[in-house]
């Protein structure tokens, strides 16, 4: 070996020196950026699955407040529609109340009208009847007797409260 220029003395010691710089390497390099590398890979595994719960925490959110929101405008319709609905009942009741009070006061005020003028009517024939008597009595007092008179104003009178009443 001599011939190739290898020293066998030197290649032993080359040998334990490379064998010794292999082993302090390893031990002290090597396993080290191996594990420093297995945990850095173990944390963005971790990291990744982290991702995809909180990519589908977040959906699970989203799905959840869609329907919170669907739920929420599903209340607001009916509201507004029940709303509505009482509006139109309270409508036709304040319609249905003011046409009775409208019939109740066109009832009263026809009653008290019909009242007034039977009144009125039951005063006007007392006066014209006295005031026909008053006349027949001064024209008839020249004519004829006062006993004549009066039987003529009886029977005059007894005529006209006959049609009167008809």
């Amino acid at each position: 070996m001599e011939k190739l220029g290898i020293q066998l003395p030197m290649l032993l010691t080359q040998i334990v020196n490379f064998t010794i710089m292999l082993l302090l390497l390893t031990k002290f390099l090597y396993k080290p950026i191996l594990k420093a590398l297995k945990e850095r890979k173990e944390k963005i595994s971790q990291g990744l699955i982290y991702a995809e719960k909180m990519q589908a925490e977040e959906e699970k959110m989203l799905k959840k407040h869609e329907e919170i929101l669907q739920k929420t405008h599903l209340e607001a319709k009916k509201i507004i529609d029940q709303a509505k609905k009482d509006a139109t009942s309270v409508k036709s009741e304040i319609l249905a109340q003011g046409k009775l009070e409208n019939e109740e006061m066109k009832a009263k005020m026809e009653n008290d009208l019909n009242n007034k003028l039977n009144e009125m009517s039951e005063e006007m024939s007392q006066k014209t009847v006295k005031v026909a008597a008053e006349m027949t009595k001064k024209l008839l007092a020249d004519i004829i007797t006062p006993a004549q008179q009066h039987q003529m104003i009886e029977k005059n009178l007894k005529n006209l409260e006959n049609s009167h009443e008809k």
